[in-house]
């Protein structure tokens, strides 16, 4: 390895083959596109009469929303986005929203995540031929302009330390890139964790579409240096991930300073990541220590499994704090959809069976869901953070379904339903028998269900797609006041009144949302073929 870093620093160059060949976990890959067209071969001799086609009006819907929720996301990045020409270049703004409540400000965590969801639609988006190349190339100024403000960011002073001594987890920044100074949430770490798997999926986006962005060796040094201590963008957070992901601090709402399963996720998944990179970069003393932290990290992710409650947590201990709560979070489910594929994935037993009880202690607090089915079977829900949420976008008068928590939970389905149509096969257990009753009746043993079993293992899978749609209609319904225009998405919504609540034009709504759709594509394509939502 030692070799191989000393011929990057003699000649400067990597080639896209480098950067394909890193072990990272892509969602999509042509070889999964066969097995979808094999699958759906196979589906043609059976008869799914019972389960209805996609709605085609939710479809259109969807089609325009994602255009217009793309167009959103680049408004609020400075500094040619409308919503942000008075903010530094590269701030991914979290909304234009300056009053009431004032969400004029740049996170590192909405930034990485809104970043990671551009990356996804610049390497999979179907764009109009004659607009690709101006869409690439916006898109390719962002990404460059996010590595130096992040960068800035990373060294400024702020009031969690500086670059060596905590300031990496400092939440939030102004608009301008100067440190913000109020009373807040410090540390949260979930941030350089979220900003080194944003950068790692602009590289990978980059090796397919810009490889001359890969002889540009000085900003490949600015991303990754084998130095210690750390002077360049991802060896700076790997460190303080790995040196502190044990620690407390607060979590993605900004409200609880505890041990987060969100942040331990989105930690774990930089750390392997991060290894991979630095293996890649000739660093493989760091590789091995991320890794062996990696494994520590993995090993203790189940103390966020509450056996007797039969669900993931969203804080150690958060059952017995004062006062208590139930542990069930959304952001489980963002956790699972941001995490490394491989411990607690959205298709996972306590990931589904935490889900199952979510959606239903949300039931009871809202009433907002899809139309009633006629048969029995649950239709979507309006999803909130978590069932004992008080902030209503402003004060504490009672908490609101949020469009980044309804659509995460559709993702979660359709991530689900790809995953079983790639195996061919689910496997139904204690923990998540009472999910799949939900979605199929008919399964009432425990056991492996696979695809040669034909119309129960379709079905289901079937089903599960239309649940998620269920969720995406509830978007539909909160956003479109006709079920057919595109609309603003903020950061609430009033289940009772359908107005929407907190900070208008939030980004990361807009970046849900996009990926959500995205992954709908994917399970379309596995369980009803490749036509739906269209491309851009």
């Amino acid at each position: 390895m030692t070799r191989i870093f000393t011929t990057i620093l003699r000649t400067g160059t990597f080639s896209v083959a480098f950067f394909t060949s890193l072990t990272f976990s892509l969602s999509y890959s042509a070889e999964h596109a066969l097995h979808g067209q094999q699958f759906l071969n196979h589906r043609k001799e059976s008869n799914f009469s019972s389960v209805p086609a996609p709605d085609t009006a939710l479809e259109a819907w969807l089609h325009d929303q994602r255009i217009y929720a793309f167009n959103q996301v680049l408004a609020n990045i400075g500094p040619d986005g409308a919503n942000a020409r008075e903010t530094a270049p590269g701030c991914i703004l979290a909304s234009p929203s300056r009053h009431a409540p004032n969400y004029y400000y740049q996170w590192i965590r909405d930034g990485g995540i809104v970043i990671s969801s551009l990356a996804e639609q610049w390497q999979k988006g179907k764009w109009p031929k004659e607009e690709e190349k101006g869409i690439l190339d916006r898109l390719l100024k962002v990404f460059m302009d996010y590595v130096d403000i992040q960068r800035n960011l990373q060294w400024t002073n702020n009031p969690s330390g500086g670059f060596y001594d905590g300031g990496l987890g400092e939440p939030k920044f102004n608009a301008d890139g100067s440190e913000f100074t109020g009373n807040w949430g410090r540390p949260q770490r979930d941030g350089p964790a979220l900003r080194t798997t944003a950068i790692i999926d602009v590289l990978l986006a980059a090796a397919t579409t810009y490889p001359s962005l890969l002889t540009d060796y000085p900003f490949l040094r600015k991303l990754y240096e084998p130095s210690l201590p750390p002077t360049s963008i991802i060896k700076a957070d790997l460190e303080y991930v790995a040196h502190t992901w044990p620690q407390k601090g607060f979590d993605l709402w900004e409200e609880v300073n505890g041990v987060h399963f969100f942040t331990a996720m989105v930690q774990l998944k930089a750390l392997e990541d991060g290894a991979s990179l630095a293996r890649k970069f000739g660093d493989p003393g760091a590789a091995d220590f991320y890794e062996g932290q990696a494994t520590e990290l993995g090993r203790s992710m189940w103390k966020f499994w509450d056996g007797r409650r039969g669900h993931l947590i969203s804080t150690a201990g958060i059952t017995s704090m004062n006062p208590p709560r139930s542990g069930l979070n959304c952001d489980l489910m963002l956790g699972a959809l941001h995490g490394n594929g491989k411990v607690f994935p959205p298709w996972s037993e306590e990931v589904l069976a935490s889900l199952e009880k979510l959606v239903r202690a949300m039931n009871g607090r809202y009433p907002s869901r899809a139309p009633p089915r006629a048969d029995g079977r649950p239709s979507g829900s309006a999803i909130g953070r978590y069932t004992e949420d008080v902030y209503d976008g402003v004060g504490a008068g009672g908490g609101h379904p949020w469009f980044i928590c309804t659509a995460s939970v559709a993702r979660v389905l359709y991530s689900s339903v790809v995953e079983f149509c790639k195996k061919q096969k689910f496997d139904i257990t204690p923990r998540n028998m009472q999910f799949f009753q939900m979605m199929n009746s008919e399964i009432i043993h425990m056991g492996e269900i696979e695809m040669m079993d034909d119309r129960l293992f379709n079905e289901t899978v079937r089903w599960m797609f239309e649940y998620g749609d269920g969720f995406m209609d509830v978007v539909k319904r909160y956003v479109s006041e006709d079920g057919r225009r595109v609309g603003k998405m903020a950061e609430q919504f009033d289940p009772w009144t359908g107005r929407q609540l907190g900070a208008r034009d939030l980004t990361w709504s807009y970046g849900s949302f996009l990926t959500a759709v995205e992954e709908r594509e994917r399970a379309r394509g596995w369980v009803w073929g490749s036509e739906g939502v269209k491309g851009m």
